[in-house]
């Protein structure tokens, strides 16, 4: 019987959906029990925008905030 993944995983830069069933050599290579079930534990589909093969997810488009950067302190001379 074919295992499906019960957690949404990336092996070798694919992603692998929860509720799907990953290639053999591709399910050996995970291995965390926690990924794993009898049976998908998926109450909503997958988006397909979302699953992206052979390689990595694009960016965000949600603007990055950064940190204020800070200053470092002055630094002190000896009077002459």
């Amino acid at each position: 019987m074919a295992r499906h993944l019960t957690a949404n995983v990336w092996v070798g830069g694919v992603y692998y959906a929860a509720g799907s069933t990953p290639p053999k050599e591709v399910a050996d290579q995970i291995t965390n029990p926690k990924a794993w079930g009898d049976k998908p534990d998926v109450d909503e589909p997958v988006d397909p925008a979302e699953v992206v093969v052979g390689g990595t997810p694009e960016p965000s488009a949600a603007p990055v905030k950064k940190a204020a950067a800070k200053k470092a302190p002055a630094k002190k001379t000896a009077a002459k």
